[in-house]
């Protein structure tokens, strides 16, 4: 089963309390009955003007002028609305500034001057509400603003600081596109107070008796800055007289049934938002106002952007309602409905007949088909509003009405949750010689109220009524009928408003006859609490407090007032008594006066109260009694101060923490003692911030290969440090040993002329080019081959050094030996060559049978005789190789070389021998007898480089040869042939000398 919410107002909950009888919907005869009356203040109601501007019409319009006094305005807001915050009001109109919203931009400039506006002002006899600019002006600005109105006799008796400065938004919906300069000027709900703090001191400095409000907010949504803006501003604002509300309450639940229609099921639910708005405003933001202060509605209506409900008969009764809910908390004092003249959607008059053509109102929906409207006619909410300045009119005391068999009206809502209302609501308003009620019969059905308890000497009565769904265009479309009071009940007609008016007044309530019961001293310390009991007999408890039983627990200094209410009327008896509470001593803040509240094990901090204790006595939680300890330990530390009223406050407890210092330990990944050439790597482990080892290196491990004692400091997250024990590292070490080279360390192969000696008498090894030689393992060693020289000496530990390479040249002797191309065995005339190895920078010399052959120095030599050949060969390095040699013989054949060819082979010669450019070649033999003969030169490879004819002159042949440069260095033969008989002989070419 569905739970049903019940919305009443706190007077209402009262009532129905009392009533003990059953009731029924269907009931049509209703006792009309008196709650407790309260002070209604004179000012009540009024309007906004912001519209005004809006239209581009004058303060001073005369329709305007006309018209407004019939509302009984007690108040206008000049300039009303979100205007305010870009307002000149030198210029009447929007300061002149780049950032000024475009939608203002686009207005035609209209001249609405404090002059203007005192024209309609005084048309109403009515009192300004000035709402300053905050935003966009200086406070200075805005006091000269507040002399030049009192300057041309306008009172300055309320003053309003800014417009809505908790709303960030667009033009669309809330806020005015300002958002920007809005958060740059109050960023939060504390900068608001602050600066509203600093301008309520500077007014009161030219106005001490205006009362000043600040912006508060209506909580209707869940936007943070809205939700917080109250109680974040009340921290910072002093001085202030009254907090204002704009509650603008609609379709605020986002799952509406039948959007952009307005149907008869919508009825219940819409004329219940008024019940829904004002448990908000009760219980999230009255419910908070600072004692003492008063609570202003400055602005206030129906907005509703899913239905198009705005101008209908049902929007007159929600604004009646919503009007007459804030009269139940005698804090509010004061409410301005937005506002006077303009569309439907919040006007109370139509301005043209447009009036219910909402184009120009972004987001309200218009009605189906709208109607032309009457200019200057009242609008649905206006009949409403004039019936309640009627009313209100020069009445000072207002009171609930309550209805006997307390009607109501029942509906689901969205959720499918039953929510139950009053269906009859009113209010009673009377002066010491003249009483008025409005009624609103909020459903579809008739009831019937007797009115003679209330209003004894009768009256007369006016009831509207129309169809909730309707849209009235003129006021004459609104049923409206007048009537005599009299014994017989006044009719209420379904969906009515009724104002009943009479000269009498009913008698104030019971005289006192309850006295309130004090259970125990009614002067305590703050914190501590007493009983009120207002003793038994009553039907119903309401105390000033709120509760509603016999007996109430108080905290707080005040005047506690409670009524017992009676069934007569619905009238109370009451009592009041005051209750004393000697204030707590100011709570000091323990803070650290030096050192910090977290630190490490050895250090401390000193703690301290935030202000001088002189006069109190002090009690810290771990026995000292002085204003400042010393801590050395963590926990919570706290201190409670007496005052001389014995009233107690402990201060805010400051956790102090002491971290333990590290404590590192070393670990060996390996041994301690070693060898000079190895390490050991210390570990202290990981987890810590850092690491400073004693040897100047970081990281949690090090390598250490140096003897020493080795500690480690670390740091963990705390930036707590710790040494660790020390560690003991030893290293083994001799010197190295050294070479030392005795002979020169280049030298020739196949000799041993130098040797290399080590001084130490260790384990030794020799090595060349890193490499051990075998067997060499004494002091003294002789290299015979080109490399590196090293020895490697070996102590008890077995650890091992190595010296320093020593270089040592061997240059290799050069390679000797001769080729032979040719026969060993040479006959008469024959020539064999002898061909030795060759090489860079070799230098030869030819020896035959052990003696050098003068000029034969080349790498080859041809040998014409038989003998033992050799030669000794010598390189660039001075090493020389003397090759095997070979024998050339000469065992020929008879025949072969006549022994006188042979022997008149030394007839010929052969000079200059060595020859460098030319030679002479001469031959001596009878035997030429002028006879031709044959000359030519060839080298060694047989391979003929000159050769001639020429003739003999008698015996003798001779000729001059140049040499070419075919002839290079090296041994040549010349041979002569003539006839049979061969002669030849040897020379060689050397180079020509520089």
């Amino acid at each position: 089963m569905l739970k049903k919410r019940h919305f009443f107002s706190a007077a209402l909950r009262v009532f129905i309390i009392i009533a003990t009888s059953t009731f029924s919907l269907d009931a049509q005869n209703v006792q009309l009955m008196l709650g407790v009356r309260q002070p209604l203040s004179l000012d009540y109601i009024g309007y906004n003007g912001m519209n005004t501007t809006h239209s581009g019409e004058w303060w001073n319009e005369p329709d305007l002028m006309s018209h407004v006094p019939l509302l009984k305005a007690k108040t206008l807001r000049y300039p009303g609305g979100s205007i305010a915050n870009w307002w000149d009001w030198k210029k009447g109109w929007f300061i002149d500034r780049k950032d000024l919203p475009q939608k203002y931009k686009d207005l035609a400039p209209k001249a609405n001057t404090l002059e203007n506006f005192k024209k309609t002002l005084d048309s109403c006899h009515a009192t300004t509400v000035y709402d300053l600019n905050m935003m966009t002006s200086t406070v200075s600005d805005q006091i000269k603003m507040l002399m030049h109105a009192q300057s041309i006799g306008m009172d300055v008796t309320y003053i309003e600081l800014g417009n809505e400065f908790y709303i960030l938004g667009t033009d669309n919906g809330e806020g005015d596109g300002d958002s920007s300069l809005l958060m740059q000027e109050f960023p939060t709900a504390n900068s608001y107070g602050d600066t509203c703090t600093i301008w309520i001191d500077s007014i009161r400095r030219y106005f001490p008796n205006a009362k000043i409000a600040a912006q508060g907010t209506f909580n209707k949504t869940g936007e943070d800055r809205r939700e917080t803006w109250d109680e974040l501003m009340a921290t910072t604002l002093k001085g202030e007289d009254a907090v204002t509300y704009h509650t603008y309450y609609g379709g605020e639940n986002p799952k509406c049934n039948n959007p952009g229609q307005y149907l008869s099921s919508d009825i219940p639910e819409f004329l219940w938002r008024p019940f829904d708005a004002w448990n908000t405003l009760y219980t999230k933001d009255l419910s908070i106002l600072r004692k003492g202060d008063e609570a202003w509605i400055t602005e206030y209506n129906l907005d509703d952007f899913q239905k198009p409900v705005h101008g209908s008969w049902g929007h007159a009764l929600f604004l009646a309602n919503f009007s007459m809910q804030f009269l139940q908390d005698a804090r509010i004092t004061m409410i301005e409905c937005h506002d006077m003249n303009g569309s439907a959607v919040h006007g109370t008059y139509f301005e043209s007949t447009g009036g219910l053509s909402f184009t120009g109102d972004k987001g309200y929906i218009s009605p189906p088909n709208p109607p032309k409207t009457t200019a200057w006619d009242l609008t649905a909410a206006g009949i409403s509003m004039k019936v309640l300045g009627l009313a209100m009119d020069k009445n000072n005391y207002t009171a609930p009405l309550y209805f006997g068999t307390s009607p109501t009206i029942t509906f689901k809502n969205e959720e499918g949750v039953s929510i139950t209302y009053p269906a009859l609501f009113g209010f009673h308003f009377c002066n010491s010689n003249s009483s008025d009620a409005v009624i609103l019969n909020l459903s579809s059905k008739t009831y019937k109220i007797t009115t003679t308890d209330i209003f004894p000497q009768g009256g007369t009565y006016e009831r509207y009524d129309a169809d909730p769904l309707s849209y009235p265009a003129k006021e004459s479309q609104v049923n409206d009928v007048t009537g005599n009071l009299s014994s017989t009940p006044v009719t209420l007609k379904p969906y009515s408003i009724t104002h009943i008016t009479s000269n009498s007044v009913p008698p104030p309530p019971p005289p006192t006859a309850l006295k309130i019961k004090v259970n125990g001293p009614s002067l305590f310390c703050e914190g501590d609490s007493v009983q009120l009991d207002a003793g038994p007999g009553y039907v119903n408890y309401k105390w000033s407090t709120g509760a509603t039983s016999q007996k109430i627990w108080v905290y707080d200094e005040a005047d506690y007032s409670v009524r017992g209410y009676t069934n007569q009327f619905g009238y109370a008896v009451a009592d009041t008594v005051s209750i004393s509470v000697n204030p707590k001593p100011k709570a000091p803040h323990v803070n650290p006066s030096s050192g910090k509240r977290i630190f490490c094990e050895g250090g401390n901090v000193v703690l301290s109260p935030s202000f001088d204790l002189s006069g109190y006595d002090v009690l810290w939680n771990n026995g000292l009694t002085t204003q400042s300890i010393t801590v050395t330990t963590g926990g919570n530390y706290w201190l409670t101060i007496t005052d001389e009223n014995g009233c107690k406050a402990n201060s805010d407890t400051e956790a102090i923490t002491v971290n333990p210092l590290p404590k590192p330990l070393i670990t060996a990944k390996g041994p301690t003692a070693f060898c000079f050439d190895q390490s050991v790597t210390l570990d202290a482990g990981k987890g810590y911030k850092s690491y400073n080892w004693s040897n100047g290196k970081h990281g949690h491990s090090v390598s250490i290969n140096k003897q020493g004692h080795y500690t480690v400091t670390v740091k963990d997250n705390n930036s707590c440090s710790g040494t660790s024990d020390s560690v003991y590292i030893e290293v083994w070490n001799r010197p190295d040993p050294i070479i030392t080279v005795y002979g020169p360390d280049e030298f020739c192969e196949g000799t041993s002329p130098t040797y290399l000696l080590t001084q130490w008498n260790y384990n030794m090894q020799w090595q060349k080019n890193g490499v051990g030689i075998e067997g060499a393992i004494e002091k003294k060693y002789y290299p015979t081959e080109s490399g590196n020289y090293s020895v490697i000496s070996m102590d008890n530990h077995t650890c091992t050094k190595i010296s320093d390479s020593t270089p040592i040249t061997v240059d290799p002797a050069p390679l000797a030996e001769i080729t032979i191309s040719g026969s060993i065995n040479l006959c008469y005339g024959q020539t064999t060559i002898l061909q030795a190895k060759t090489g860079t920078g070799y230098q030869y010399q030819w020896q035959l049978n052990g003696v050098d052959i003068f000029g034969a120095i080349l790498s080859s030599f041809v040998a014409i005789a038989p003998g033992d050949y050799t030669y000794t060969v010598t390189d660039s390095y001075g090493c020389f190789a003397i090759a095997p040699a070979v024998t050339i013989t000469s065992y020929c054949k008879n025949g072969s070389v006549s022994a006188s060819n042979e022997s008149k082979a030394g007839l010929m010669i052969v000079f200059p021998n060595p020859a460098q450019s030319k030679i002479h070649v001469q031959l001596s033999l009878k035997a030429l007898n002028n006879r031709a003969c044959h000359l030519e030169i060839s080298n060694l490879l047989g391979e003929v480089l000159f050769e001639e004819e020429k003739m003999a002159e008698g015996n003798s042949f001779s000729d001059d040869i140049f040499l070419t440069p075919l002839f290079s260095e090296g041994p040549y033969l010349v041979r002569i042939i003539s006839g049979d008989e061969i002669y030849h002989k040897e020379f060689i070419v050397v180079a020509k000398k520089d």
